[in-house]
């Protein structure tokens, strides 16, 4: 045959019509669907085989397309593709030489070891392209190349994928039964690699033990039959012999001692650590360093059990690797890796990690799918898909719109996910953050993998004077990445209502011009915002006092006090006296928070490090470099993004606030305040949430400050909360 011609008949001008990148070197080879051309690439400066299709003929394309999704050894991979200038679709792809499987059955030149693992590489490229939804469609000995180096399987011109109907037709002898009604699947595929193993069978009696292995490929009921990958495991278990498996067993055994003693030390390296904190928190920080040594050394010794732990695990990890390559399929070595990413998985959730996180979900799903089918793969696949239920129950009964958070522009925002009528039972739900809006009252809830969130009756409250935040557990503290954070650990509250702002400068008036009406006039000075002084004497007051009124006008420094800024330069005491008094004016009983009721506000269920999310920003809070110019409070009204799912402004920024949690003891007598307010003969106190004059760590909702009940800060403020009515911890 010519270089210038098709078998089809049509001129081929190749030197022309192959463009500028490929030059003609000759025919590799022709058929009814094209010409198979030998070419130089001009660019890579290699020799490539061309495939050339007649112009107008899309079939090209669908194989290029195929054959582009895979990526196998004993696949040839696709280098290019297009249109030549003059129409016609080539694609382009290395030159494999080697000798057809015919003619290597046909004398003994070749060991029957070498041809069936060839014949391995072949199964294995079918079940790649299986899991990658391809179906190959005429496997025969004569598209089965063996190399020097390898083996290809060959000609995936007919091949479709999976979703795509198929057609009737094959090579006889070789063509599942199904075929010839149109019918085809992975199984066909399967039905094609059992003859061809017979085949390799009887020219080789030496591979006779496999007999049996061909004959359940070769099945007439497609579901009879093995997968590719069941049955290239049951090549490779034959050629590695039981030698190997034995190896790989003690590798695996070695393995699960090396993770059990890896678990040994972490759980000693734990109680060792709670010992060591338990002995430091009975000594003042101002103790000398021999009466905190024995504490440190327990914490130096923890910090070397975790040393051995994580070495242990590491050398646990290369044992089930050594395992693999003895025994590919060994089922412990893979659990064991499936249980290695399941639990690297959920440590990267917790801390919140996304990359880490995706990075060992993809590991883990790997690693699942070469489990044999059975209760354990199917347990795992469930548990990675994570799906899991929801029940609530609304008191007074309403209908019931449960949202989805989900990340957008670094925020996580409500998406709809559903709406009831009322109360919902066993709903199925992915995992992840939601929340449940019940006619005003906002329930959020987290669905762990493959968990149950029954919150029971949720009872509702309109929320007045503030937000509501109903009864049920949290995730409280265990962010690391918070100043002076607490570890972590689910509490329990009952529902209260806390404000939705600090309370403001034009509030807080209010309070001390009433005492002054009503003849306190000493009490209203002394709870009046001031300049810190040193001991318990009285600073200089902020805001101007005429006998009668407060003006809000600059300060000393020049500084501006608007209206609607969190009040600041108070006290504990001050915070005290204000709840009591707008709890007397409202009839509700007003109080500071507790450091938890004041955290589960701002946080909600779903253990996020901001009240937003996971990520922040200047432009979310009120927090150093929001502003040009010196960090200044602002508006409650200010930094809308700064919201809890509760709708509680301002926690991660502006001010922070007094709570009524006692902090570290604290040896200083407190005196008596002005009105007879004594707060205690000891201790510091909690103050929480960010400021404008704080960084990102500081605006995480799990950092904490503590300070005397007599400090007056420039940004330290008051928020208030209250028991709701019929609310009890569920």
């Amino acid at each position: 045959m010519s270089d210038d011609t098709v078998p089809y008949g049509r001129p081929l001008a190749v030197e022309a019509e192959l463009g500028e990148r490929y030059a003609h070197l000759g025919v590799l080879g022709a058929g009814g669907m094209g010409l198979v051309l030998r070419v130089r690439d001009r660019v890579l400066e290699r020799e490539l085989a061309m495939k050339v299709l007649d112009a107008g003929d899309a079939s090209f394309l669908a194989e290029a397309r195929i054959t582009a999704r895979l990526l196998h050894p004993a696949i040839v991979p696709l280098v290019d593709a297009g249109f030549l200038p003059d129409g016609r679709g080539f694609f382009t792809m290395p030159i494999v030489e080697g000798e057809p499987l015919p003619a290597v059955l046909a004398t003994d030149r070749v060991p029957a070891r070498r041809v069936l693992a060839a014949l391995a590489s072949v199964v294995d490229a079918v079940a790649h392209a299986h899991a990658r939804g391809v179906l190959h469609l005429d496997i025969k000995p004569g598209n089965v190349l063996l190399g020097e180096h390898g083996a290809w399987l060959l000609d995936w011109g007919v091949a479709r994928r999976v979703e795509e109907r198929g057609e009737r037709g094959g090579t006889p002898g070789y063509m599942a039964p199904e075929r010839a009604y149109g019918a085809s699947n992975a199984a066909s595929d399967v039905y094609g690699l059992g003859r061809v193993l017979q085949d390799l069978v009887a020219a080789r009696p030496a591979l006779g033990d496999l007999r049996q292995v061909a004959e359940s490929a070769v099945s007439a009921l497609p579901s009879d039959r093995p997968t590719a990958a069941a049955l290239h495991r049951e090549i490779v278990d034959w050629l590695d012999g039981v030698r190997s498996r034995e190896r790989a067993e003690a590798l695996v055994a070695d393995a699960v001692a090396l993770r059990g003693l890896a678990g040994q030390a972490r759980a000693e390296a734990e109680r060792l650590r709670a010992e060591a904190e338990g002995l430091l928190a009975g000594v003042p920080s101002w103790r000398p360093v021999e009466e905190k040594l024995p504490a440190w050394r327990l914490a130096d010794r923890a910090e070397a059990l975790e040393r051995e732990a994580i070495a242990a695990e590491d050398r646990a990890l290369r044992q089930l690797a050594a395992a693999l390559t003895h025994d590919r399929a060994h089922p412990e070595a893979v659990r064991g890796l499936c249980e290695h990413h399941r639990e690297a998985l959920l440590a990267a959730e917790a801390t919140g990690d996304a990359l880490a996180a995706s990075r060992e979900e993809a590991a883990l799903a790997e690693w699942i799918a070469r489990l044999p089918d059975g209760p354990d793969r199917a347990a795992l696949d469930a548990w990675l898909v994570g799906e899991g239920s929801l029940t609530l129950a609304p008191e007074p009964p309403c209908p019931v719109r449960v949202e989805r958070f989900v990340l957008r522009d670094r925020r996580l925002v409500p998406e709809p996910v559903s709406e009831h009528l009322g109360a919902v039972e066993g709903l199925p739900l992915a995992r992840g953050s939601y929340r449940a809006v019940l006619d005003g009252t906002i329930y959020p809830f987290r669905i762990d993998r493959g968990a149950h969130w029954d919150a029971g009756t949720v009872v509702r409250h309109d929320g007045r004077f503030g937000c509501y935040v109903p009864a049920g557990p949290f995730e409280f503290g265990g962010d690391d990445g918070a100043f002076a954070g607490l570890p972590g650990t689910t509490a329990t509250l009952r529902g209260f209502v806390i404000q939705r702002f600090p309370v403001t400068n034009e509030e807080y008036r209010a309070f001390l011009e009433d005492l002054v009406a009503r003849g306190r006039l000493e009490e209203a000075l002394a709870y009046a915002p001031r300049t810190e002084a040193q001991g318990f004497a009285l600073g200089e007051l902020h805001w101007p006092f005429d006998g009668a009124r407060f003006a809000l006008g600059p300060d000393a420094d020049g500084d501006v006090w608007e209206p609607d800024w969190p009040v600041i330069y108070v006290h504990l005491g001050c915070a005290m006296a204000y709840a009591r008094w707008l709890a007397a004016r409202d009839g509700v009983p007003w109080r500071l928070p507790t450091e938890v009721e004041w955290e589960k506000a701002a946080r909600g269920v779903d253990g996020r490090w901001y009240p937003w999310g996971f990520e922040t920003d200047p432009a979310f809070a009120c927090i150093t470099g929001s502003a040009v110019g010196p960090s200044m409070p602002t508006s409650v009204h200010d930094f809308p993004l700064d919201e809890s799912v509760y709708g509680v402004r301002g926690t991660s920024g502006n001010v922070r606030c007094h709570t009524s949690s006692l902090d570290a003891p604290y040896d200083h007598d407190v005196p008596e305040l002005p009105g007879g307010i004594r707060i205690g003969n000891a201790g510091r106190y909690v103050e929480r949430g960010g400021s404008c004059f704080g960084g990102g760590r500081y605006a995480r909702i799990c950092s904490r400050g503590s300070v005397h009940p007599h400090h007056r800060s420039g940004f330290i403020g008051i928020r208030l909360v209250y028991d709701a009515p019929s609310s009890t911890a569920t």
